[in-house]
């Protein structure tokens, strides 16, 4: 773990935006690691290798409710701006709560839990196989959450355009 900020594990336990992240998904080619600069900054960040979204990216939500389906839309919307279009057999990102069965097993294999402050606003990024997973237990947290992944995706060319587009 790199630790980014030093705050004493009873405070850790309080705070509003526990976040993790690292993404350990292997690229078609070796690509260094650039430094996260993220808004708000995480109190934990376990950076990973890049991941090239030349063949798009699929945005699911598991839930019905209204207020995931406009973050998953939300999130679908500003990367196809950027030039990076939705394709089913492209990388995934997939938004989640903690009461589905997949939220619950990763957030157990990866021994987070969410308890007291982190219940309204936080949420968790991890790796799955073939992209990414946010791990939020209310619609606030998911959409924070997809926030961030928004600031993961790095612009491909110097237009902006999608082609040579990485996932952090």
């Amino acid at each position: 773990m790199i630790p980014i900020t030093r705050v004493p594990r009873r405070a850790s336990r309080l705070l509003n935006a526990a976040t993790f992240f690292f993404i350990s998904l292997t690229p078609l080619q070796a690509q260094p690691t650039p430094v996260l600069k993220l808004i708000p900054m995480p109190r934990e960040v376990h950076p990973g290798k890049l991941l090239p979204l030349d063949r798009g990216i699929l945005i699911r939500a598991s839930s019905r409710d209204a207020e995931d389906r406009f973050t998953a839309e939300d999130l679908r919307t500003t990367l196809k701006e950027r030039g990076i279009p939705a394709r089913s057999a492209a990388p995934v990102i997939e938004l989640l709560r903690t009461a589905t069965p997949v939220g619950r097993a990763m957030l157990a294999s990866a021994h987070i839990s969410f308890e007291g402050a982190r219940h309204d606003e936080g949420y968790v990024i991890l790796p799955r196989r073939r992209g990414l997973a946010v791990i939020a237990e209310t619609s606030a947290g998911l959409f924070y959450g997809a926030q961030t992944v928004k600031q993961l995706v790095l612009a491909g060319d110097a237009s902006g355009n999608g082609q040579g587009a990485l996932l952090q």
